[in-house]
């Protein structure tokens, strides 16, 4: 009887633990009370150029041209990010426009060192507005894809632009 006793109490406490961890793991996400999506949602990034551009955990953005002026020269709209097999379903059915196969992404993730379907991405930013010299220069709104590779070990963003091809080089940045 006390072994039936004692090996319940285990299950239940092992149960409080696994119950417990869970719920602290989902309320520390940075910028937000929702749990993280991905590991590039909720953070700014600096791109090599000195831009920076914040990506929200709601799903908004805002891109700065310069990284100490935030009144003028910067996109706003929102965002969807796609990762690993979704990212390649996403560009291969949905931006058909730009003749990205999933056979020609599949390629190119295999011949990239240090790359896999696991950091590989693709991001989209909605531009609603363009805003220089204080006025919105879109005369109507944007949509620009890019597609790359997330390495985590170095908190390092690396993607090109579909609509321009300009390769960006993000690092994770703070304040």
């Amino acid at each position: 009887m006390k072994n039936k006793i004692v090996s319940i109490m285990l299950v239940c406490i092992t149960l409080l633990f696994i119950a417990g961890c869970g719920t602290k793991q989902n309320s520390s996400t940075p910028n937000s009370s929702a749990p993280k999506k991905d590991e590039i949602s909720g953070y700014a990034w600096k791109a090599a150029d000195g831009s920076v551009l914040y990506l929200e955990s709601d799903d908004t953005f805002k891109w700065y041209r310069y990284e100490k002026v935030r009144n003028d020269s910067y996109y706003v709209g929102t965002y969807s990010l796609y990762n690993g097999q979704e990212a390649v379903d996403y560009m291969s059915t949905e931006l058909t426009e730009y003749n990205v196969t999933a056979e020609m992404q599949m390629d190119m993730i295999e011949s990239v060192e240090d790359a896999s379907l696991e950091n590989y991405y693709c991001l989209v930013l909605n531009n609603d507005k363009c805003i220089v010299g204080g006025k919105n220069t879109l005369r109507e709104k944007t949509v620009v894809p890019y597609y790359g590779f997330y390495y985590a070990e170095d908190e390092f963003l690396d993607l090109v632009n579909l609509v321009s091809e300009n390769y960006y080089q993000f690092t994770k940045y703070t304040e």
